[in-house]
């Protein structure tokens, strides 16, 4: 049975809620979800190394000199890879890294890294955080409240909480997303997770429902 334990701004459990637990857990579960983490990682790259071959550098469309009688090698472009100013061999060129993990398997990966979280009783939900304006030392004093100062935490929100992600994004080792945007990768790279009860409640219906 997964649980997850709802806090008040001053860390005492106010109440405990059952996680929708809708499949069954596979050794291969941990498999996916580094292959998701992967592929997301992998789509995120971008290739700027791009060198040009002697067709696609400008110039060299004149023979430098004539092919016989002047003594020296023959030639048909300026451009050549031996020349100055030519073409490269073999250097690095555009390259696709992007992966393809169908619809079924990024769900299920998503669900394993949430509920990996959730069972390690890593998942903590804070019930009433509002905030009217931004303060980063109430919420250095909450994070301070729930013992989750020492490790790296990821902040899930609603999109709208701006007042909470100008209070939390200062802080160190946290990183704030708002829940439509929660990831494999953050998931895995944090040691705790703390949301909102909005935030829960959007990821339960739409990931773990």
């Amino acid at each position: 049975m997964a649980i997850v334990k709802f806090y008040d701004i001053k860390g005492k459990v106010i109440s405990e809620q059952e996680v929708p637990f809708s499949f069954e857990p596979k050794p291969s579960d941990m498999d996916l979800l580094a292959r998701a983490i992967k592929r997301q990682l992998a789509n995120a790259r971008r290739n700027y190394a791009h060198t040009k071959l002697r067709g696609e550098v400008r110039g060299g469309g004149v023979k430098p000199w004539r092919q016989k009688g002047t003594g020296r090698a023959r030639h048909g472009s300026s451009r050549s890879p031996i020349w100055k100013g030519g073409g490269v061999t073999f250097g690095p060129r555009n390259r696709n890294f992007t992966e393809s993990m169908n619809k079924k398997e990024r769900r299920r990966a998503m669900q394993v890294g949430l509920m990996s979280k959730i069972l390690d009783e890593n998942f903590i939900v804070v019930a009433g955080l509002e905030r009217d304006k931004p303060s980063t030392k109430e919420c250095i004093g909450l994070l301070n409240n729930l013992s989750l100062n020492e490790g790296k935490t990821l902040f899930l929100a609603d999109r709208d909480d701006d007042n909470l992600f100008l209070g939390f994004r200062n802080i160190q080792k946290v990183e704030c997303l708002p829940a439509d945007r929660v990831n494999g990768f953050s998931l895995i790279r944090n040691d705790k997770v703390l949301a909102t009860s909005g935030a829960y409640e959007y990821i339960k219906e739409v990931w773990l429902s």
